[in-house]
C-alpha cells in the first residue's frame, strides 16, 4: 500500500503535491489533538493505574505500543 501511495504521489503537480502535504499536516494535527485529549482524560481518571501501570507514560509505552519518544512528547 506504502508503494501504490508513493507511485500516485509521482504523478501529482508540484502545487498538487504541496497541498497534498498542508491537508496532511493538518489531519495529522487534528488526530495528535485528539490523542492528546483523549490521554488528558484517561490520566484525569487515573485508568493507567487501575490497569496496572505506574504511569501514563508507561501506559502509552506498554498498553498503546507508543515508542518511548511517542509516549514522552504526548
Amino acid at each position: 500500500m506504502k508503494n501504490d501511495r508513493l507511485v500516485s504521489l509521482r504523478r501529482l503537480s508540484d502545487a498538487e503535491l504541496v497541498t497534498g502535504l498542508r491537508a496532511s499536516l493538518a489531519r495529522e494535527r487534528d488526530g495528535t489533538a485528539s490523542v492528546v485529549a483523549h490521554l488528558a482524560e484517561l490520566d484525569t481518571r487515573d485508568m493507567h493505574i487501575r490497569e496496572g501501570y505506574p504511569s501514563l507514560f508507561v501506559y502509552c509505552r506498554d498498553a498503546l505500543g507508543m515508542s518511548e519518544g511517542e509516549a514522552y512528547n504526548r
